[in-house]
């Protein structure tokens, strides 16, 4: 079977898709500072939204290379180096190779950029030890 991967602007993405969940799946990787978390109103959980202006403002400086309702990476382009500030998949596609897919496709747009993964999840430090690439590197946080 044949991956889709797709990349777009986060701004864009975010304009067809359920601003929740992924604010949620940020908020799980760390960009906390983007998201805002409340208890919702049954006591039942969180609801995550994204800070005001996110959206339309300051969401058009990332992007987003995914498979769809899969696996995510969002990144921003620096000037010699990629940012990533979210690497997730799904929890059911786990162990799919999906990141892997993901990581490599990032890797062969950006050869000239340097791309390093901050991380403490051990199992995309376990995937970033996988790829034979120049310019991925593994910093565990």
């Amino acid at each position: 079977m044949d991956i889709h991967i797709v990349t777009k602007n986060l701004y864009e993405f975010l304009l067809e898709n359920n601003h929740s969940h992924y604010a949620e799946i940020m908020w799980e990787c760390g960009c906390v500072e983007f998201i805002d978390k409340q208890l919702n109103d049954d006591y039942t959980g969180y609801d995550y939204t994204f800070r005001g202006g996110f959206v339309d403002g300051l969401s058009k400086k990332f992007n987003i290379l995914y498979i769809e309702s899969k696996s995510y990476i969002i990144y921003e382009v620096e000037e010699k180096k990629i940012v990533t500030w979210v690497c997730y998949t799904e929890e059911q596609y786990k162990r799919k190779s999906y990141m892997l897919q993901l990581l490599k496709k990032l890797s062969d747009k950006y050869t000239k950029h340097d791309i390093p993964i901050d991380t403490y999840n051990e199992g995309l430090m376990q995937l970033c030890n996988k790829i034979d690439r120049d310019n991925i590197s593994l910093r565990i946080k």
